[in-house]
């Protein structure tokens, strides 16, 4: 068995060249044995239907090497295959000499030395597309946190022993704000409601958070403007948490991110014996960094257990007719009674004209109002019928249509 010389370490390297050979394209006369002799394919590229790409792997593991450079006697058992294979790719080097490549490249290099290494080979522009294949995380997403309290507030507290003392972490809250939405896209005015009134109290907690941060770091600012350096504690490993999140899950990392600075604020007064000046104790309203470290991660398990709640009303709903097309269809007002209930008695948020005419901004996503303006302002007339909507007047003789986003 003898070799030809090998690729060079430059062509290797060559960038490949995408070009489109059309299935059955180059003629072929010359194979050893005619067709059915040899493997075929309905996506080769010549006319005898040749499978030069499966045959080429093939002989490339039966051989040990890429066929190309391989040279068998007539009495070795794959002498006919690799003569077909050569023939072929013979047939193939001189369609990309004709046809692919340009005139002062057909001049300088012969058909027989052009490099079939040097181009990727596709039937159709779509199949050329395919080969692009898909985007893909090179790594897991993560969030990185220091304090133990944070890692606390993303896993939560679950043992069933514990009693009414569980409460939901952020880990488990983030599904149920998906639930929610989807609820919501689903014609739910309720889960709306309820996602408004969780994207209210978020916005206010991570704020009042960063505002409690921001205190200790300018009280940190003074010492260190006076001469002594004050660093912030940190963990030198610090606990990566995988995330997969989307919508609202977003809001609710910045949450724990948030909460976790706060606390390592926290420990750094706590650790070395810092008092809160007077300027800091009248902006927080605490006289010790130590209760507002201690209500400040309960304002959190508080919001995460609201969470909880809201979502598990929103399920029990679901047993019932509560989409605003359920609304229309309530002819006798059973639907409109049994809802008036569940909002007297703070089951669900009440509703708002701005919720039912889909104008109230979420930051879970964007919905878009499915009805007229003439169905919408009878969805609103029929929430202040049954007491849907609480804490406002309502005047039927006045229409509020040109407020109204509706459907195109």
């Amino acid at each position: 068995m003898a070799t030809e010389r090998p690729i060079s370490k430059l062509d290797q390297r060559t960038v490949k060249q995408r070009i489109i050979i059309g299935a059955r394209s180059i003629k072929a006369t010359d194979a050893v044995g005619g067709e059915g002799s040899f493997p075929s394919s309905d996506k080769s590229y010549f006319s005898d239907r040749y499978d030069w790409i499966g045959e080429r792997k093939r002989l490339e593991n039966v051989l040990g090497r890429p066929p190309e450079s391989v040279v068998l006697l007539k009495d070795e058992p794959e002498y006919g295959a690799l003569e077909n294979f050569k023939v072929h790719s013979a047939l193939l080097r001189r369609h990309i000499h004709r046809n692919h490549m340009n005139s002062r490249a057909r001049t300088s290099i012969k058909p027989e030395l052009v490099r079939l290494e040097n181009y990727e080979i596709h039937i159709s522009e779509d199949d050329s597309f395919g080969a692009v294949g898909r985007l893909t995380d090179e790594e897991q997403d993560f969030i990185s946190l220091h304090s133990k309290d944070a890692v606390r507030l993303w896993a939560g507290k679950n043992d069933r022993k514990l009693g009414n003392k569980r409460w939901a972490g952020i880990v488990y809250v983030i599904p149920l704000t998906v639930q929610l939405w989807n609820e919501t896209k689903k014609g739910n005015p309720f889960a709306y409601s309820a996602l408004l009134a969780i994207e209210k109290e978020l916005d206010e907690l991570i704020g009042h958070i960063e505002s409690q941060t921001e205190v200790m770091r300018n009280q940190l600012d003074k010492i260190n403007r006076a001469g002594i350096h004050v660093g912030v504690l940190e963990n030198r490993n610090p606990t990566k948490m995988p995330v997969r999140v989307a919508g609202l899950g977003f809001h609710l990392l910045k949450l724990l991110t948030v909460f976790d600075e706060f606390m390592c604020y926290c420990y750094t007064f706590m650790n070395k014996k810092i008092e809160l000046d007077e300027e800091s104790v009248e902006a927080t309203g605490f006289d010790s960094v130590f209760e507002m470290k201690k209500k400040t991660a309960s304002n959190c398990r508080i919001f995460n257990q609201n969470v909880y709640h809201r979502a598990m009303s929103i399920r029990t709903l679901q047993n019932s007719k509560c989409l605003s097309s359920d609304f229309l269809e309530d002819k006798d007002g059973d639907i409109g009674k049994k809802l008036s209930v569940a909002v007297a008695q703070n089951m669900v948020e009440p509703l708002t004209p701005e919720i039912l005419s889909c104008t109230a901004k979420l930051k879970s996503g964007v919905m878009r109002n499915p009805f007229t303006a003439e169905t919408t302002q009878k969805l609103i007339d029929y929430a202040y019928k049954y007491g849907l909507i609480v804490g406002s007047e309502h005047n039927d003789s006045e229409s509020e249509d040109e407020d109204i986003i509706v459907a195109e």
